[in-house]
């Protein structure tokens, strides 16, 4: 996500910010893995791997390049889909604690649930990183660090006014992709903005 800020200084001096958020949309691995990923037919027998494998200490780009659909080969490489898998985890995570953050703004609850051991069994509602840890400190090797980048952001102008708190307007964007096979990822990409738009 890409964090634009402007400073504005009123006739009164008082200064204000407003934070322009510009998104990336959900993209859900387990989507993302069955777009690209088909079982083989390996010497007469069915071969399938997993998401769990493939970013698995024994997996890889190889995996990929064994697994990906022969249709797709020459539009995209097994090294691009693989890092939009490995991408896709911590881009949902961010968008989670961005949710978490904009609820909290607007005195809502936001109902956190945690991630399954598996990655095969991802949820895209679901937490690896509990966004209540990071208002009060950040884990050194598990980390989200949207929560601290926002309230940062939210109490830029306590440093120029201290006598009064005068929180950062944000306006988001998200970015939706046009594409046909992502459709179930557009509407998650607008339900997110739709769960924002008061903020």
């Amino acid at each position: 996500h890409l964090y634009i800020v402007f400073e504005i200084t009123f006739e009164s001096g008082k200064v204000g910010y407003i934070t322009i958020v510009d998104m990336a949309g959900r993209e859900s691995p387990v989507d993302i893995y069955n777009l690209f990923i088909e079982p083989k037919n390996v010497n007469g027998k069915i071969s399938k791997t997993s998401i769990t494998t493939i970013l698995g200490p024994t997996g890889g780009v190889g995996v990929v390049e064994q697994y990906m659909k022969s249709n797709l080969r020459g539009e995209y490489t097994a090294d691009s889909i693989y890092n939009i898998l490995k991408e896709g985890f911590y881009i949902n995570e961010t968008i989670n604690h961005l949710v978490y953050f904009f609820n909290k703004k607007n005195y809502k609850k936001t109902k956190v649930v945690k991630q399954k051991e598996s990655l095969d069994s991802y949820s895209t509602e679901r937490y690896y990183v509990n966004p209540e840890d990071e208002e009060t400190g950040i884990d050194g090797s598990n980390n989200s660090l949207t929560i601290p980048i926002l309230k940062y952001l939210d109490n830029l102008s306590n440093k120029k006014n201290s006598d009064e708190f005068l929180p950062t307007k944000f306006i988001t964007f998200v970015c939706i992709r046009k594409d046909q096979q992502y459709c179930n990822q557009i509407f998650k990409s607008m339900e997110f903005g739709e769960s924002v738009k008061s903020t």
